[in-house]
């Protein structure tokens, strides 16, 4: 039996397979001479299809196209992380994924390809075998891939581009990949520009899509959830990223595929160029073409690369150390130890070295990036991978840009005036070269200020001139510094207002400056809003009306100038003291209440007056007692501050009175074990913050007005409320619980018409009921547990009970009265005592039949002489309905010797034999027409009848008593 499902599933494995089908493939180029290249093609062949034997090539410019022999030079499994790998040919029992490298030279001198001497791009060439159609773009069939190279330039030493990172084939469904493929430029280092590209289905011709995707939509991604659109749109800012997008500044696809089951291919392609003479060149182009299959991942946590490292890194001058960190340190529910997560290294940058810590069941990457001396190598990259052991749909993979800048030579100087204005100037030796620098001044007293043009040294000391240059995103910083030190420094005047620019509109404003701490003061001036108001005194008073601004300018012997300026703003003296004009307030709470002070000059009075009381002080706050019931007053205050600002405000004071209300409850009084609904009645205070409920043992904070309970034993139950004010009110209410009666059951004992109907009530005990019991909703009884009546119709019967007139309860009970059954026994009163005696009923819709002699069934059958000697017997009938309702008939049968029923007469007709059993013999006088009737007049036979003697077939008949009818002749028989 194992062997038969073994060869099941191979066969199985076999005819799925059907055809070889490709996960992929990519080409390079190597000019290894004028005109002469090197090729080489990449197939990745899916382990469960048909083997790859060769491989088809051709090179292809405009309409010509040539045979490009290819020969296979190795076979690799890649990926290899799952549990079993595949054999290197085939094997159908583990689907895996091999590589297959092939070679070719192309010499264009060779008169075979000189035909394409006359074109500058020329196509190299694979096909491929035929795909199946799980793919979401089109059916199975030949598809293409190429790479492209310009022959023109072909004195130009060239490598194309590599794909260095091994492909992505599995992807996990609702999780975020990041994939590069890798692509470097190690000999060559052109600049690159990367993209996604339809997939070929013949050389030149793009693979269609089905509706809904393009090559940047190849699978069913994640959708964004916009009202009205079904369109799925990238998130590269979200975090994760979602959707499908292509970074071609980096080189990385990031997509979420969300459907599992679903296949198709992802197409990147990768463009080189180079400058030479000022002039941009195109080298040529290589594809990588990848099928991406979406599965339901088990594991529930990607490998991901720690601390999110930035994709760009920056080399100046000296070597950089650079790490890199992969994790996947989640647990999977099965598992006993955590995933254990590897990097891979492509080195892709020259001369880079690397080390691997393999530290628990992480691994970190150290690469020591060294600077590049050659100037015309600007960018280059290198990519790394990280996977798990949970098989290769955990690959992860991410390419870094690496940018090599020298360190910046410039020449700077800087100059200082006799009025020690300085001037600073730098300028980078490499005139093309743009550069972001700054020039930082450190003054002696500590501070630093970025330097401006006519910079002025204000003090004695030494300072330090910092030159700060970087380039992109200032990296590489060259810095260099001056140094000198300053002694004759031209000093500030000194005013009598520093910090204070406030104040009183219309109010004395003095300011002043020592001229003896000028050294070769020469004259001086005050300017208001650069108006002229004094050449003469170093003390002056004015008057600040508006906003102003006051000016001194100073000059020495030299004629250099030194100037200081103030802003004042004005303070109008009605500025308002509160900020509010009501403040509410809870009763019999003491409040501190503060006052808009910013303003003020120091010091200030302050004279508070409440409620007929006042309070003096220096104090810009004040405490003042609420009183206990509602009432409003004015608060006023009166400042006056140093400036001889004076300001008078008052503010509105206003008790709150506190939330007042009743508990009321739905039912009074309150019945044990019932549930009774407690509200708050007469709220006063619609801004309630918090409602408490509460009985003795139990807390309810619950925030609603009314709450239901059941009532269990005597309580006292309690509510609370605080207002948004804080305002806080209590009321209580004392429960009395009365036992509630409880009916359990009622029980009828009789629905029969005419019957006595006993109904019982069933009580729960421990008290007095009141019972009151209404028949059709008039009472018929009361105070007792059952109640006795005959069955005359149907209605509703109803029992009330309560306790004390106050916890009531009822039932009702909806009954049918039903009638007793009635009939009648059918069959002739006069027998021989030979004969037998057949019996039967009228109606036959009753539920049982018990006849005299115990016999059970509509119909009785028995001999007359059962019944006893020759005389006058009675018979009866009990019947009991569906209801279980009695009915009862009698009838009278008499027995006689002398009578004789083997023959029955007539007139005209003579019957027999009588009773009958197949054949009933009629002796007829005449001519006539009959019927066979049962007791209940139904037709069951009919014919005509000849002069003389004929017989009726009547075996068909069910057993019983019929009657034949000829005419006025009326004879009953019986049918055995």
């Amino acid at each position: 039996m194992k062997k038969l499902l073994l060869t099941l599933a191979l066969l199985l494995s076999i005819l799925s397979s059907q055809a070889q089908r490709i996960a992929g493939s990519e080409i390079y180029y190597k000019r290894t001479g004028n005109r002469q290249y090197t090729i080489t093609a990449i197939v990745y062949r899916e382990c469960d299809s048909d083997p790859l034997t060769s491989l088809s090539g051709y090179v292809i410019a405009g309409t010509k196209s040539l045979n490009l022999p290819f020969t296979r030079i190795s076979i690799q499994k890649i990926n290899d992380t799952c549990s079993k790998p595949c054999n290197i040919v085939n094997d159908y029992s583990n689907p895996g994924f091999e590589k297959h490298t092939f070679v070719s030279t192309v010499n264009f001198n060779d008169v075979s390809y000189q035909l394409f001497l006359s074109d500058c791009i020329v196509n190299f060439a694979i096909k491929q075998s035929g795909r199946d159609n799980r793919t979401t773009t089109q059916s199975s069939g030949l598809y293409y891939n190429e790479a492209s190279v310009n022959i023109c330039d072909s004195l130009i030493p060239n490598s194309s581009p590599i794909f260095s990172i091994e492909p992505k084939f599995k992807v996990a469904n609702n999780f975020t990949l990041t994939y590069s493929p890798g692509p470097i430029d190690t000999a060559d280092y052109d600049s690159m520009v990367f993209e996604l590209a339809p997939a070929l289905v013949d050389h030149n011709k793009y693979l269609g899509y089905n509706a809904g995707y393009t090559q940047y939509i190849p699978l069913t991604p994640y959708c964004p959830p916009f009202p009205g659109t079904t369109n799925c749109r990238p998130l590269p800012n979200a975090k994760p990223p979602r959707g499908f997008y292509f970074d071609n500044e980096n080189c990385n696809m990031v997509f979420t595929p969300t459907v599992s089951g679903e296949m198709s291919y992802v197409r990147f392609k990768i463009s080189e160029y180079r400058r030479l003479n000022n002039q941009i060149i195109y080298l040529g182009s290589v594809y990588r073409e990848i099928l991406m299959g979406v599965y339901s991942m088990q594991n529930n946590y990607l490998p991901y690369f720690a601390g999110n490292p930035n994709s760009n890194i920056y080399v100046c001058s000296n070597a950089v150390k650079y790490t890199i960190q992969a994790k996947d340190e989640l647990f999977l529910p099965q598992q006993t130890n955590p995933d254990t997560s590897f990097i891979f290294y492509n080195n892709g940058i020259k001369n880079a070295t690397s080390s691997f810590d393999k530290s628990s069941n992480e691994e970190t990457l150290i690469l020591s990036l060294p600077f590049d001396t050659d100037s015309k190598r600007r960018t280059q990259f290198f990519s790394v991978a990280a996977y798990d052991k949970l098989c290769n749909v955990n690959l992860i993979s991410k390419t870094f840009k690496v940018y090599n800048y020298p360190k910046t030579n410039y020449k700077k100087s800087y100059t200082i005036d006799s009025c020690n204005i300085l001037n600073v100037t730098v300028s980078p030796n490499d005139s093309n070269t743009k550069l972001k620098g700054s020039t930082i001044i450190q003054s002696p007293n500590g501070s630093s200020k970025f330097h401006n043009s006519n910079f002025a040294l204000n003090e004695n000391g030494q300072y330090v001139i910092i030159y700060n240059f970087g380039g992109i995103n200032s990296q590489c910083l060259t810095s260099q510094y001056d140094t000198f030190k300053i002694n004759n420094t031209f000093l500030l005047p000194v005013l009598n207002i520093t910090k204070d620019s406030n104040v009183c509109s219309s109010a004395p404003l003095t300011l002043n400056f020592n001229p003896s701490k000028i050294n070769n003061l020469n004259n001086f001036s005050w300017y208001k809003n650069d108006t002229l108001i004094n050449s003469s005194d170093s003390i002056i008073n004015t008057v600040i009306y508006n906003n102003s601004s006051i000016t001194l300018i100073l000059k020495n012997n030299a004629g250099c100038t030194s100037t200081t300026k103030r802003q004042f703003n004005t303070i109008k003296k009605k500025y308002q003291l509160f900020t509010d004009t009501v403040l509410n307030f809870c009763p019999h709470d003491s409040q501190t209440i503060s006052t808009n002070d910013y303003f003020l000059k120091p010091p200030t009075v302050y004279k508070w007056t409440y409620m007929s009381d006042s309070f003096t002080g220096l104090s810009s706050t004040q405490k003042i007692k609420i009183p206990g019931t509602k009432s409003s007053d004015q608060l006023k205050l009166r400042v006056e501050d140093d400036n001889h600002c004076q300001f008078s405000d008052s503010i509105l004071i206003n008790t709150f009175q506190s939330p007042r209300f009743t508990i009321g409850k739905d039912k009074i009084p309150t019945c044990l074990d019932s549930t009774v609904e407690f509200r708050i009645d007469g709220l006063v205070n619609d801004k309630v913050k918090t409602i408490r409920w509460k009985r003795e043992g139990v807390n309810w904070f619950s925030n609603v007005l009314k709450i239901d309970w059941k009532i269990y034993q005597n309580n006292n139950f309690y509510v609370s409320v605080l207002d948004s004010n804080n305002c806080f009110y209590e009321d209580t209410l004392k429960i009395v619980a009365i036992k509630n009666p409880k009916i359990e059951s009622i029980s009828i004992s009789s629905v029969c018409e005419d019957d006595t109907t006993v109904a019982k009530l069933n009580l729960n005990k421990g008290y007095v009921p009141n019972i009151i019991w209404e028949f059709d909703k008039k009472q018929v009884h009361s105070n007792d547990t059952f109640i006795k009546f005959p069955a005359k119709t149907s209605g509703i019967l109803k029992v009330s009970v309560n306790n004390n007139n106050t916890c009531f309860s009822s039932s009702s009970y909806n009954f049918t009265v039903y009638p007793k059954p009635v009939f009648k026994i059918i069959g002739d009163s006069i027998y021989h005592y030979s004969n037998k005696i057949i019996l039967s009923v009228d109606n036959r819709n009753w539920d049982s039949y018990i006849w005299k002699n115990s016999y059970i069934g509509f119909t009785n059958s028995f001999w007359a002489n059962e019944l006893g000697p020759p005389g006058i017997y009675k018979y009866w009938l009990n019947v009991q309905s569906y209801y279980g309702c009695m009915g009862s008939d009698t009838i009278t049968l008499r027995t006689n010797a002398k009578t004789q029923l083997s023959e029955i007469t007539s007139d005209k007709v003579q019957l027999y034999p009588n009773p009958a059993h197949d054949q009933l013999l009629i002796n007829n006088l005449e001519l006539n027409t009959y019927t066979v009737q049962t007791l209940e007049g139904k037709t069951v036979l009919e014919g005509l009848l000849i002069n003389g003697m004929q017989s009726i077939d009547i075996h068909t008949l069910a057993a019983g008593i019929y009657v034949f009818q000829s005419g006025t002749n009326r004879i009953k028989f019986v049918k055995e």
